[in-house]
């Protein structure tokens, strides 16, 4: 079982993911993908303990999870942020760079490591 979830827009965790574009308020879907060299905004759980830490039950002030990494397309992307979701509870977020050799389709994989765990594998639709 995997120890961090992407949230999807399915509501599963499977499928595609539930990641914004840059500016934190377009959905990216298969009608308004992301694109190669994109920066986007994926919604998570399980990301560990913050830094500095944040009370039970307290919003987040962008505070930093340990290191994250994360592959899109097998491709390692470059991680801008991964901590609590500011002023949400519970709730992390983490902002990455879609790899700039990253194929165009509907269904490119998405996984997230930390600390050794696995993500359930989400996709991600990207065009050129």
């Amino acid at each position: 079982c995997s120890s961090d979830l992407i949230f999807t827009a399915n509501q599963q965790g499977s499928g595609i993911a539930a990641v914004l574009h840059q500016d934190g308020i377009t959905a990216v879907t298969p009608q308004n993908p992301a694109h190669p060299n994109e920066v986007i905004i994926f919604f998570l759980t399980g990301l560990g303990v913050l830094n500095p830490d944040v009370a039970t039950g307290a919003p987040s002030g962008g505070n930093l999870s340990a290191s994250a990494s994360m592959t899109i397309d097998g491709a390692a992307a470059a991680v801008d942020y991964a901590g609590g979701a500011p002023g949400f509870v519970g709730l992390n977020q983490i902002n990455v760079r879609v790899p700039a050799t990253t194929r165009t389709a509907e269904s490119i994989p998405v996984v997230v490591s930390i600390g050794g765990r696995t993500s359930n594998t989400v996709t991600l639709p990207v065009a050129s």
